[in-house]
């Protein structure tokens, strides 16, 4: 397996297809707009929250490895947890999907040279996605909002 098929297979595990771990799409699913903003207490996040800084980071870093202006940067890490959003929770799973398809089109079609420069940055994100899935099953399992057929008991 060289680099390319490693991040690709990385970026399906986390985002696509749940195998050992529950990818991002199935930590979605079934969810109601009330489920999507509940939080524990005010210093947690809402997996809305996650969602949106999920499309933050991704298209941020998708710009970059496009070589295209970056977003506005935010003041602090936790201004990307935004939940003023008017966008609707469809919305922003469309909003996602989008931006991580994007990434595994540009990532198919990258250079191995690219890829190589990249390859730091590749892995983190891709572990960036499945660390926060892990964070939206735990709000699921606390809401009970997770049925243990979908993965993880």
């Amino acid at each position: 397996m060289n680099m390319k098929e490693l991040i690709l297979f990385q970026l399906a595990n986390s985002y696509y297809e749940s195998g050992w771990f529950v990818c991002a799409t199935q930590s979605l699913a079934h969810l109601t707009e009330e489920q999507t903003t509940w939080r524990s207490n005010s210093e947690t996040n809402s997996i809305r929250g996650i969602v949106e800084h999920l499309i933050f980071y991704n298209t941020q870093y998708l710009r970059e490895f496009l070589n295209e202006d970056p977003l506005p940067e935010p003041k602090q890490n936790s201004d990307t947890f935004n939940t003023d959003s008017s966008s609707s929770w469809n919305e922003l799973l469309q909003q996602l999907d989008h931006t991580m398809s994007n990434w595994k089109q540009v990532l198919e079609q990258a250079s191995d040279e690219t890829i190589e420069n990249w390859i730091e940055n590749l892995s983190h994100l891709n572990m960036h996605t499945s660390y926060h899935v892990g964070q939206i099953i735990q709000i699921r399992k606390q809401q009970q909002s997770w049925d243990p057929k979908w993965g993880v008991h």
